[in-house]
């Protein structure tokens, strides 16, 4: 750093000058051993000076002391004041909360939107900051309850057994509730208000069996399910649980900082939060709500009360409407329903929770006809030209007690081929095709001697082809299966009972008409003429369409899936078709034959029992008739007698639906 030559004696010797630089310390080490040296009128040949051993040891206690004292701070912080430190750390910052994210809305098949979400605000307790004395905590929970207007027993009860250290006490708060917890917050510190969304469904009654509607997620479903909260909401019905993933969105992760009053000080988003995928659908909410109004009309009309439709496009399997009367308000479950109102809807005898088109199952009357006549005309067992006399009533003798045994029909018709036979609905025709019949001592001279039908299992073969006794796989919960039965069923079924065991003559002439242990649901039915509506392909029905962004941007669109297809010649379908337009030019759904295009259909009536003058009604429709691209199924339940019910409905729906939507 520094050099300088040093020439004068050191201690009477010589010193020479160095070679090299000479460093400042040296200079000062040798300026203090010569001033030592005079002091004490001696000579040293050392630069260094011992430290004395009573100061060394001196030091060497201090630091010891000093070391001690720290170990023993820091055995008291980790070790005997740990889950004090601990717990004091969790109730200033709450790290990792879930940000429940908002969750998709639902559109029509026009981006017409049904659902939204509005704000709402939860109160939630975070037990870990509920005084540790009982009485004091039992007296912050006293308080809670006199805000909500709750029993303070019961509410403390519910958070001292839930099983999480954050949980949600009420939602859905009201403006004079928030106002009175955001008063008392600082003697509260356990309880705070957190914002959320409820569902608002527009129109809810409309389209609740459609859109269903969500709830709190349980303490089992927080377990089972991942990034849930417990103040979640999740898909409890309908489309809001089938598209549950979709509209859900991916949960967020935020820290929430509190100072030792319970105030917050900070917050931080760790990971923000996904907004759910918006769902479009086949739906046409204009559509849905007219079959429901004009439904509600024949009812009062006709003094029934309950009924089903479905209208679904030939042509993709999208469903266009759905309706199941009576219907329920969707938004009592988004506000909160309480448990009076829970119990009101499951004691309702007419069971508005229940959605008929897709759960209901019932038998469907003479609406089978053209799947009995498209698989006798598939099998060879009748041709277009195939002409079958017509009584007003079939006998046939009993194998068993040789007594005359009778299926009638309404009317007499005398001959018949099989489009006559659609158009008015002729029961003779059909039990011939589906049962066979052979010449008894009981018969109408002009019945066939021997007429080889279809048969049970062909009959069950040719229905299970349409999607007939199995689910279509629609994408909403609850379809039911159905049923088509057979021998092997029957054998089954009537198992503790050996004489109804067998299936007999009569059991196959009932099934070719659509009544004894024949079940179906509206779904199934529209499904299955939708297939002869578009020559032969059998959709798989969904409501989804595609999925969108919040901006409307598609991210994902639906295909139409084929569960099956050319099963029957197109010629037979045709055979077929014009029998059900022939219905309608002069048959039993000849009331249609007004409407601005051609329609083409088939009506049914079930008893529902031989000792009521009460049936199940149906029709379906389907139209226009060259180019079709609407099938309705409609089915009124518990009509008295035999007066026209489903049939003005389809009218006047499709009366609206071609002649300009008015």
């Amino acid at each position: 750093m520094f050099g300088f030559p040093r020439r004068e004696p050191y201690n009477g010797k010589k010193v020479q000058p160095p070679s090299a630089e000479i460093e400042f310390q040296d200079i000062l080490l040798d300026s203090l051993e010569q001033k030592r040296a005079r002091d004490s009128g001696g000579n040293t040949r050392r630069l260094e000076t011992p430290i004395p051993r009573a100061a060394f040891l001196a030091f060497e206690a201090f630091f010891l002391v000093l070391l001690g004292i720290l170990l023993a701070r820091s055995l008291q912080l980790q070790i005997i004041d740990g889950l004090t430190y601990v717990k004091l750390a969790e109730q200033n910052v709450l790290a990792g909360a879930l940000l429940v994210p908002e969750r998709g809305v639902i559109y029509d098949r026009d981006m017409t939107q049904l659902v939204f979400n509005k704000p709402s605000f939860d109160l939630i307790v975070d037990k870990r900051r509920l005084a540790d004395d009982y009485q004091e905590k039992t007296k912050e929970i006293r308080d809670v309850a006199s805000i909500l207007e709750v029993n303070p027993e019961a509410l403390r009860d519910s958070i001292l057994r839930g099983k999480f250290a954050v949980e949600a006490v009420a939602d859905n708060l009201d403006h004079e509730k928030i106002l009175a917890f955001e008063e008392k917050k600082n003697q509260l510190p356990g309880f705070f208000v957190a914002p959320n969304t409820v569902r608002d469904y527009i129109e809810g009654p409309f389209f609740a069996s459609i859109v269903g509607y969500t709830g709190k997620i349980n303490e089992e479903e927080i377990k089972r399910l991942a990034n849930y909260a417990l103040q979640d909401s999740i898909g409890r019905a309908g489309l809001e649980k089938s598209y549950e993933n979709i509209l859900r969105g991916e949960a967020g992760l935020g820290a929430l900082e509190k100072d030792a009053r319970g105030n917050v000080i900070g917050q931080s988003i760790l990971r923000h939060s996904v907004l759910g995928g918006g769902l479009v659908l086949w739906l046409d909410a204009g559509l849905q709500k007219k079959l429901t109004e004009s439904m509600q009309r024949v009812l009062a009309a006709v003094g029934a009360k309950k009924g089903a439709a479905i209208a679904i496009d030939p042509r993709s399997g999208g469903v266009l409407a759905e309706v199941s009367i009576p219907s329920f308000d969707n938004n009592i479950f988004s506000r909160g329903i309480s448990g009076q109102e829970m119990e009101k809807l499951q004691n309702n005898s007419l069971n508005p929770l229940f959605s008929r088109p897709v759960s209901g199952l019932y038998p469907t009357g003479s609406t089978i006809k053209p799947f009995i006549s498209a698989a006798g005309l598939q099998e060879g067992v009748i041709s277009e030209k195939t002409r079958i006399y017509a009584p007003s009533e079939v006998c046939l003798k009993n194998v068993y007690s040789g007594a005359k045994e009778c299926y009638e029909d309404w009317t007499y018709h005398g001959w018949t081929d099989v489009k006559r036979a659609i158009a008015e609905s002729i029961n003779p025709f059909f039990y011939i095709v589906g049962g066979g019949y052979k010449k008894n001592e009981f018969s109408d001279p002009s019945l066939p001697d021997n007429f080889e039908g279809l048969g049970a299992p062909r009959i069950k073969k040719y229905l299970e082809l349409f999607g007939w006794g199995q689910k279509t796989g629609i994408d909403i919960p609850g379809e039911a299966e159905g049923r088509v039965p057979d021998a092997e069923w029957k054998k089954n079924y009537f198992s503790d009972s050996p004489t109804d065991q067998v299936w007999r003559i009569g059991d196959t002439y009932n099934l070719s008409i659509g009544q004894g242990y024949l079940l179906a649901t509206p779904l199934q039915v529209a499904n299955a003429f939708a297939a002869i509506a578009n020559g032969g392909t059998l959709y798989q029905p969904q409501f989804a369409q595609k999925i969108v962004d919040d901006k409307r941007n598609i991210r994902q669109e639906f295909a139409s899936k084929t569960i099956r297809e050319g099963f029957i010649d197109a010629e037979n379908l045709e055979i077929v078709r014009e029998g059900m337009r022939d219905a309608v030019r002069y048959g039993s759904s000849a009331m249609l034959s007004d409407l601005p295009v051609a329609a083409a259909a088939k009506t049914g009536t079930a008893q529902i029992s031989a000792q009521s003058d009460l049936y199940y009604n149906w029709v379906s429709v389907f139209a226009p008739y060259e180019n079709p691209e609407i099938v309705i199924t409609i089915v009124i339940e518990n009509v008295k007698g035999l007066q026209a019910a489903a049939l003005p409905v389809a009218d006047e729906t499709l009366g609206w639906y071609f002649g300009g939507r008015l």
